[in-house]
C-alpha cells in the first residue's frame, strides 16, 4: 500500500517549477502570502516546448507582472 507524500520545491526559475510541479505557488513580497494557486496538468515525460508548457510558464509570468498578457515574445 503506497502512502501520499507531499513534497515542496523552492525555486524562482519558472520553466523549473512548471517542470517539476504539480501545482504552483505564487507567493508576494514580504510578508509572504499565497497570491495564486496554478495547476499544472501536463502528462510527463514534460516537453518544455510543447504549447501547454508554454501557456502555463506564460500565466506565471503574467501573475508576476512580468510579461503583459496579450504579449508575443519570439526568441530564435
Amino acid at each position: 500500500m503506497g502512502t501520499k507524500k507531499t513534497i515542496m520545491f523552492v525555486t524562482h526559475d519558472i520553466e523549473e517549477a512548471v517542470f517539476l510541479a504539480d501545482r504552483i505557488v505564487i507567493m508576494t513580497p514580504g510578508p509572504g502570502k499565497v497570491k495564486s494557486i496554478i495547476d499544472v496538468h501536463i502528462k510527463r515525460k514534460r516537453d518544455r516546448t510543447s504549447e501547454e508548457f508554454l501557456k502555463i510558464r506564460d500565466k506565471v509570468f503574467i501573475e508576476l507582472k512580468m510579461k503583459k498578457e496579450n504579449e508575443t515574445k519570439y526568441c530564435i
